[in-house]
C-alpha cells in the first residue's frame, strides 16, 4: 500500500449561525470545509431556512476537496478509462 492524495466530492448541509455576518461567511465556509480536505471548488447550491421559524439558515454546499496522505490500497485500483481519442488507456509518451 502507498499514501498519495485524492479528490473526494461532499455534499453537505451546515447552519449558518445568526451571529454571522455575510461579509464573513466565505471564510467560515472555506474553514468548514478545511475539515473535509483542502477545498478545491465549492458552491453553495441552496440556502433554506430551518425548520424552527427562526432566523437561523441552512446551506446546501457542493465541493471537491482533495483529501491528503490517503493510503492507497494497489488492489482497488482502477486503471486508466479509455477514449477514443486515446484508445491503448495511456497517457503520451
Amino acid at each position: 500500500m502507498s499514501s498519495g492524495s485524492c479528490l473526494k466530492l461532499l455534499q453537505l448541509q451546515i447552519a449558518w449561525p445568526v451571529d454571522l455576518p455575510i461579509t464573513e461567511l466565505r471564510g467560515w465556509l472555506r474553514l468548514q470545509l478545511s475539515q473535509h480536505g483542502e477545498p478545491l471548488r465549492w458552491a453553495i447550491t441552496a440556502v433554506e431556512p430551518l425548520p424552527d421559524g427562526g432566523t437561523a439558515r441552512q446551506l446546501q454546499l457542493e465541493a471537491v476537496v482533495l483529501k491528503k496522505d490517503v493510503v492507497l490500497n494497489p488492489a482497488v485500483v482502477l486503471p486508466p478509462e479509455v477514449d477514443d481519442a486515446n484508445p491503448s488507456g495511456r497517457g503520451n509518451v
